[in-house]
């Protein structure tokens, strides 16, 4: 009925913060009105199945966070399988319960979204999703509950388990990719730490939330993310720490 049509067409309006915006031409919307107008548009039939294609990306940054966790309750509500298409991360990862990570129209990696991110199977996928600092050497023998890269200059890198060894990069070494945030920072040596050397902090750039150190060890500069509570100054001695569950070992090929 028209009046069933009228009202599902205003509460998807209300929904994308365009109701009052109703009885404009779409021609005088801004780029970033019209998708939010195309993104009603897709919800107002209520669908079993939407494909949303980077439906995000002419917005601003605050409006996208805000439009991204209300399509996300919209998901639920409406109970929609939605195929979402997006070369943002952190949309791939909010807004999905199964990630697919694709390259050169093949998958690179699939799976839940916090699987994606704590076990990349390859340098790629490490360095597409999240921040990853990738750590290459070679494989001091064979690979199995306690593997160990040797990075050189007498370094030792105890890694996370894995069943089978990785393929090499081109230049034959392999690869461990090593998250920002699972890296640790000290200003005294932790206790029984198993992979922990001397570093210095060469730079940091707060962003907000988080502050990225960039930090001289041993095996080269390696990124740090920390919070901004404590902060380090730049070119204080500290004392590097990788716990050996959150060294992964990757395939190496780009």
């Amino acid at each position: 009925r028209d009046v069933d049509i009228k009202q599902q067409v205003t509460a998807a309006l209300e929904m994308v913060g365009m109701k009052d915006f109703a009885s404009r031409p779409a021609t005088d919307l801004s780029g970033g009105q019209q998708q939010r107008v195309a993104l009603a548009r897709s919800y107002a039939c209520r669908p079993k199945v939407i494909l949303l294609d980077e439906p995000l990306s002419n917005l601003d940054a605050r409006l996208r966070t805000r439009m991204r966790e209300e399509m996300k309750e919209l998901q639920q509500q409406f109970e929609a399988s939605t195929l979402y298409v997006t070369h943002d991360q952190e949309e791939a990862m909010a807004m999905s319960n199964r990630v697919i990570v694709m390259r050169e129209g093949h998958i690179e990696q699939e799976g839940p979204p916090l699987e994606i991110y704590n076990q990349p199977r390859s340098r790629f996928v490490a360095d597409f999703i999240g921040a990853a600092n990738i750590i290459t050497g070679t494989l001091a023998g064979p690979v199995g509950a306690a593997p160990v890269l040797d990075v050189g200059g007498g370094i030792a890198l105890r890694c996370a388990p894995r069943n089978q060894a990785p393929a090499p990069g081109p230049d034959g070494k392999h690869a461990v990719a090593v998250r920002s945030v699972y890296a640790e920072l000290g200003t005294r040596p932790a206790q029984d730490a198993v992979n922990q050397w001397p570093a210095t902090i060469e730079r940091r750039i707060l962003l907000g939330d988080i502050v990225t150190y960039f930090v001289r060890w041993p095996g080269g500069l390696i990124r740090v993310h920390g919070f901004p509570g404590a902060l380090l100054e730049e070119g204080a001695s500290v004392f590097l720490t990788i716990s050996p569950e959150r060294a992964i070992l990757v395939d190496g090929n780009m």
